[in-house]
């Protein structure tokens, strides 16, 4: 893997493989699924010992689809901006100042 692709993920895939080698037992299973959901996003880039351990943490996930909440952050990230859409948050500016 190039410096340059290394730099583009999310998480470093060494970074990933010793994440699941330690264990996600002392997670909730909302914490099990938003991790399993961020390295869904970049499961392409996994060799295969990375998705056998992502698999593993996928089953260990009950009560969520993590493969539904992969889709949905990879549609976040990659979406263009409505421009019809403005957000009025009052009193934004002020808060940004202080």
């Amino acid at each position: 893997m190039t410096e340059e692709t290394t730099e583009a993920n999310v998480f470093h895939p060494e970074g990933i493989k010793r994440l699941l080698e330690r264990g996600t037992e002392n997670l909730s299973d909302d914490q099990r699924v938003l991790l399993a959901a961020l390295i869904g996003v970049e499961a392409d880039r996994l060799d295969d010992e990375g998705l056998a351990a992502l698999d593993e943490l996928k089953g260990s996930i009950e009560a969520y689809d993590a493969g539904e909440l992969t889709e949905a952050l990879e549609h976040l990230v990659s979406a263009k901006p409505r421009k019809e859409r403005e957000l009025d948050w009052p009193g934004l500016d002020e808060k940004l100042k202080r």
